[in-house]
């Protein structure tokens, strides 16, 4: 503000108006809220001070015009306790000129508010006037307490005019009281802008109501901040943080063809508008998800900066060069980097991966001439689930700590150089599934001791398996296999075939070999050669998509879902299945076109999974379906046109927020069976479909 640009007749004041008045030559001012009637509402040391406000009447009292203080007839006796006091404008002015700020009216629901209830102590440095009228203007509290002061005045009033006096180049100006009050203002006016409107880190928008709770005599008491920082226009541009839209930045300018990103550099990554691919939480990049998008280039080398980073998905493109250490991302959980050229890893690749649980670096050429050994550092990611490094240029021997890491339970390490033998600290891993075959050169030797007190088998048998042309005997049985029997198995001429006590569902085929058992086993039909129902196929066709949870699997018997324990379904009076309803079920795989033989259905629930892919096409056949909720999974464009009267719950889907046409509303028709979603529905608007990207991981 300037010195004279606010200055105002009293007769334009309104109720609301932020007035001050300069004291002591122009070295400061007192600040206060006109309300009407020509009272103002003003912050002094508890009452005692009136007429002049701060301490610093004291030490400049030469400098003022001597008056002697007769009682106004018309102010309120002031006798608070709490330092907020009501007086008269000539009072408040004290024989000053009157100026004002912005007016608002807010203000005087905050001034009369603190006229009740107190703002605290009164301290010069760090709960002044100033800081009373700014906050009744603004709503905003500078929370940093560890400064000199909380607004621009404490710290102008002694170190402008000193930095004035003793650094200014215009001498003739400062030889005199009036020529230090100018420059003292002008040092003023940088530092009030500066240290209080926006520029600070430390700013919080409080409610007067609020703030009267948290106010504890000298001490304000704040809680975790639950708005951004406020910043006047044109200060700052967008709600990302700085070093993270830097790093965005980068990671475009690394790219050969980074239009494929659709980032309008007009709009903020983290909205709003959001940028495509982009997930935040609060001002932070959480996920980044530019999967299958045929990207071609280099990462920045400063990935690890982004400090909230939890969820990387870059498979499947075209990225090339030296991949980024990832040294310190303390907050990644997933990171998805398969199907790429990258030809290096650093060797700090694995440190501070604390939270890591899961990690895919499938076939990446890295150190194609050498090869490169797993660090040992990475035995303290002890979340880590999901170990997939195949074809990846492993070299050396299996380390000994994949055996010992306490969460690991998938790790595929197939076709790379691994020689050697399987460690004897695999014996008491948690391992369900070991891939390590195809090794190349010597590859690996010795007895298979250390994984043969592991689970039982419980996948599908591959359909390759009838290449196994000299095999005359099997046995698969007391295990959890699952799913159809592939028909190359039944086509198999062995001389004995065991499947006894598993999960294999489906139809039971017509086998060839001389000795076959398989009982125990959830079959839809008794006899060999008789086909499921189609609603039964369906569903089993389902299943396999999503990789048979083993809890459905094992229910999910017999001809008729209608009938037996069938979980999940229900059923409409025809006895024809009307809803699947999966919430959280931890399911992982893609999304079956064969639901679409389920011309009944009415709701099909799966949010809240690991789902991936697109949505089946032909699912918009289903002429009776009203709602399809995939909240929370990780599907893929494109959105199939459903019909106007499906109520589509999509958000939570990174790759969708960019790709869907319909407009948003919240998910107020989806049945509430579990728990709450793990991200929050998108703000309320008008329309039937439900997409939107989270900002909190």
């Amino acid at each position: 503000m300037g010195l004279l640009s606010n200055r105002v007749d009293r007769d334009s004041l309104k109720p609301g108006d932020h007035i001050y008045s300069w004291r002591s030559v122009y070295i400061y001012a007192h600040h206060g809220i006109y309300v009407g009637d020509n009272k103002v509402i003003h912050f002094t040391r508890r009452g005692q001070e009136l007429r002049i406000g701060t301490v610093l009447d004291v030490l400049l009292v030469s400098s003022r015009s001597s008056r002697t203080h007769v009682p106004c007839s018309t102010c309120n006796p002031q006798d608070e306790d709490h330092g907020v006091v009501s007086s008269c404008l000539n009072c408040f002015l004290d024989g000053g000129i009157l100026y004002r700020l912005n007016p608002d009216d807010v203000v005087v629901h905050r001034a009369n508010y603190l006229y009740t209830n107190g703002f605290g102590c009164y301290n010069v440095f760090n709960n002044n006037c100033e800081d009373f009228a700014i906050y009744c203007k603004t709503g905003l509290l500078v929370l940093d307490q560890r400064t000199m002061g909380q607004s621009g005045q404490a710290v102008s009033i002694i170190g402008g005019p000193l930095a004035a006096v003793l650094s200014t180049p215009l001498r003739l100006v400062t030889n005199n009281v009036y020529g230090m009050a100018v420059t003292a203002v002008g040092v003023y006016c940088a530092s009030r802008v500066a240290a209080d409107i926006g520029m600070r880190s430390d700013v919080l928008k409080v409610s007067v109501e609020d703030l009267t709770r948290r106010l504890a005599t000298c001490t304000l008491q704040v809680v975790e901040p639950s708005l951004p920082a406020v910043a006047p226009p044109g200060i700052f541009s967008g709600v990302t943080d700085s070093n993270d839209l830097a790093i965005l930045n980068q990671f475009r300018d690394g790219l050969e063809n980074p239009e494929l990103l659709n980032w309008t550099t007009s709009d903020d990554p983290c909205g709003p508008p959001s940028w495509p691919h982009i997930v935040c939480s609060g001002n932070k990049v959480s996920q980044i998800q530019v999967q299958i998008l045929n990207l071609k280039g280099t990462l920045p080398k400063n990935l690890n900066q982004l400090p909230m980073l939890s969820n990387l998905g870059l498979q499947k493109n075209q990225f090339s060069g030296m991949l980024p250490s990832f040294s310190g991302l303390s907050e990644l959980r997933y990171a998805y980097l398969g199907h790429n050229n990258f030809d290096t890893i650093p060797s700090d690749f694995f440190n501070g991966l604390v939270k890591l649980e899961v990690l895919a670096l499938d076939y990446n050429p890295q150190n194609a001439t050498t090869g490169w050994l797993l660090p040992s550092e990475l035995q303290n990611s002890i979340q880590l689930t999901n170990l997939t490094l195949m074809s990846c240029n492993l070299v050396g021997p299996l380390p000994k700590f994949l055996g010992n890491m306490p969460s690991l339970s998938v790790l595929f390490l197939s076709f790379n150089r691994i020689f050697g033998g399987i460690p004897m600290s695999f014996k008491d891993s948690v391992l369900k599934m070991l891939w390590l075959n195809q090794q190349s050169g010597d590859g690996m030797t010795g007895p298979i001791d250390a994984v043969s007190t592991l689970g039982s088998l419980n996948s599908k048998i591959p359909e390759n398996i009838g290449n196994l042309t000299l095999l005359k005997d099997l046995n698969l049985n007391d295990n959890d296999l699952v799913g159809l029997i592939p028909d190359s198995l039944a086509s198999m001429d062995l001389f004995s075939l065991d499947l006894n006590n598993n999960q294999f569902m489906g139809p039971i085929p017509k086998f060839k070999a001389a000795n076959v058992t398989y009982e125990s086993n959830p079959f839809c039909q008794s006899i060999p050669g008789v086909p499921c129902a189609p609603e039964v196929m369906a569903l089993l066709k389902f299943l396999d998509a999503i990789n048979y949870p083993s809890k459905f699997a094992s229910t999910w018997s017999g001809n008729n879902p209608c009938d037996g324990p069938w979980l999940a379904l229900t059923c409409d009076v025809n006895r024809k299945v009307s809803t699947v309803t999966l919430p959280e079920s931890n399911l992982t795989g893609t999304l079956s076109p064969s639901i679409a033989n389920l011309d009944s259905l009415t709701q099909i629930i799966l949010r809240s999974n690991q789902l991936t892919g697109p949505i089946p096409t032909n699912w918009t056949s289903l002429k009776s379906l009203t709602l399809l909720d995939l909240s929370n999974n990780n599907l893929s464009p494109p959105l199939p046109n459903f019909n106007s009267t499906v109520n589509l719950v999509l958000y939570g889907n990174p790759l969708l927020n960019s790709n869907t046409s319909r407009p948003t509303a919240p998910p107020g028709n989806s049945p509430s069976e579990g728990s709450q979603p793990r991200t929050p529905p998108p703000s309320p608007t008008t329309g039937s479909i439900y997409n939107n990207v989270p900002t909190v991981g």
